[in-house]
């Protein structure tokens, strides 16, 4: 089940990512870079108004799981009706606050007077694919709770799929920003509905879906969902509070340029922080068992790969991203270039210090990485009015970057060593900084190359990200040292025997 629910994530963010590649020069062709800022915008109100759900849909994951293994159907019921109740009661509040985003929105954006209008109409869908979006995650939180991910995931792709076709047609059918909202919300209804069709088959009984107040079990929801909020929060503001401010302080211009550089670079993170995520239950094994050198050994390594992966990405970045940009969207978008350039250390740090996060959260000391982010976004918020208004694109990422890397590289690792036992310089030199050396290496031997040649075909750049991935992979071998390789090639070697042994042996005389 873990196997395939990780596969099925794998390959649902390698779908997505095309789907991100592909969607957005379509948007820029026929919204234009005032639109497709517009639209950047709209979906980080959308998105941020999902803070609303408070941890409340971890609290039913976690409550629901345990009365499915618990064989409770009372208790599921009593989960069920009281989530459920609360999530009415949010969709009513959400389609409050954005009925005064609607009527506010030239006050609160800087978007062109003639375009408040249809701001305000394309809002109309988003808000109620947000009302919605609660509720359903009842379906959802179902399916997750009894290990099912791999089913929502493979319900997901091919919508995500379809929603992408609607937006194209509604574009080539003229109906522009309207027309792309308007898809969206047809892509997320049919998403709610099919899982929630799928979710009650997988239920006894359908009662055990109907709203009610059950006030013992809405205490203990809220009283986790408490727990974890402060996380949630912290991680979804800091990271949505950039193209905001951006809509708020700049023009729609400036969000489109921020926009795509921003956008490259977290979707780089996701793909290092996704990697993280399956250490975290070895993680809190090891913490319970008070296993602490254990423990140490675990982290060390972890931070050692995550900061090989990241330095990978960030290497690929430095001399892939100009050519690849300018061959996606134009020489136009050179600004994003920039923007991409300013945020590769920070956002590579802050992928690198994956694993102090993923300790916390074993720890349960995860409101310390949600109040991080919360300073982070103070900083970014002082940088913000003091430069955005002059510097554009290229402040807004100045601003993110300065953020990132004043607070988390020296709080998170310095609070982790203390409570492991672990020297902070261990943590930096045998850590990240051992994998960085490697990277950085790399880095120099490939940029007397990339000086002269300038990738300007597709062609070319694919040939590149080769020639970059064989010479970084080469320094990564001769750089983990003789323990890691001996240790990967048992893992080879014994990789080998379990497929030897369950290859169909021929009979006698065959």
């Amino acid at each position: 089940m873990i196997v395939r629910n990780t596969l099925m994530g794998w390959a649902a963010r390698a779908v997505n990512l095309a789907i991100s590649l592909v969607s957005v020069p379509i948007l820029v062709h026929y919204l234009g870079k005032d639109g497709f800022g517009v639209w950047l915008l709209l979906m980080n109100v959308w998105i941020m108004v999902g803070l609303f759900d408070l941890g409340i849909y971890q609290a039913y994951v976690r409550y629901a799981a345990h009365d499915f293994a618990a064989g409770d159907p009372e208790n599921l019921a009593a989960t069920n009706a009281s989530c459920l109740s609360l999530y009415l009661i949010i969709s009513g509040l959400v389609l409050a606050v954005y009925a005064v985003v609607a009527y506010y929105a030239n006050a609160l954006f800087s978007i062109p007077p003639e375009s408040t209008l249809l701001v305000r109409w394309a809002l109309l869908p988003l808000a109620v694919s947000s009302a919605a979006s609660f509720p359903a995650r009842v379906f959802e939180g179902l399916l997750f709770a009894q290990e099912k991910i791999y089913v929502y995931t493979a319900i997901g792709v091919p919508l995500n799929l379809g929603r992408l076709g609607l937006m194209i047609a509604a574009l080539e059918m003229g109906w522009g920003l309207m027309g792309v909202s308007l898809a969206f919300l047809a892509g997320s209804l049919a998403e709610y509905l099919i899982v929630a069709w799928v979710s009650l088959r997988h239920l006894p009984s359908r009662r055990w879906l109907r709203p009610g107040w059950h006030r013992e079990r809405v205490k203990q929801i809220v009283k986790y969902a408490a727990d974890t909020m402060l996380l949630i929060v912290g991680n979804r503001v800091r990271a949505r509070t950039p193209t905001l401010l951006m809509g708020i302080l700049s023009n729609p211009v400036a969000v489109a340029k921020f926009g795509v550089g921003n956008r490259l670079m977290s979707q780089s993170v996701e793909q290092v922080t996704a990697s993280v995520v399956a250490a975290q239950p070895r993680f809190s094994l090891l913490e319970s068992a008070e296993e602490t050198d254990k423990l140490r050994e675990l982290f060390l390594r972890t931070c050692f790969y995550t900061g090989l992966i990241s330095g990978f990405l960030a290497v690929g970045i430095v001399f892939l991203a100009g050519p690849f940009i300018h061959l996606w969207l134009g020489p136009e978008f050179s600004e994003s270039v920039t923007v991409v350039h300013i945020l590769v250390l920070p956002m590579t740090l802050f992928a690198a210090l994956g694993p102090c996060e993923a300790l916390l959260y074993s720890l349960k000391k995860q409101r310390i990485t949600g109040l991080v982010s919360l300073a982070e976004v103070a900083v970014m918020v002082l940088i913000y009015y003091l430069i955005l208004a002059r510097t554009g694109a290229s402040g807004a990422a100045l601003g993110l970057g300065v953020a990132l890397v004043c607070l988390r590289p020296w709080l998170l690792p310095a609070y982790i060593s203390r409570r492991i036992g672990l020297p902070l310089w261990a943590f930096w030199l045998k850590g990240i900084g051992r994998a960085w050396l490697i990277l950085a290496l790399a880095a120099l031997a490939l940029w007397p190359l990339f000086i002269y040649w300038r990738l300007g075909s597709w062609l070319e750049l694919v040939a590149g990200g080769v020639v970059l991935s064989l010479v970084c992979l080469g320094f990564m071998i001769a750089g983990i040292g003789a323990a890691e390789r001996t240790y990967w090639q048992g893992k080879l070697s014994s990789l080998r025997e379990r497929l030897a042994s369950a290859r169909p042996r021929r009979p006698a005389g065959s």
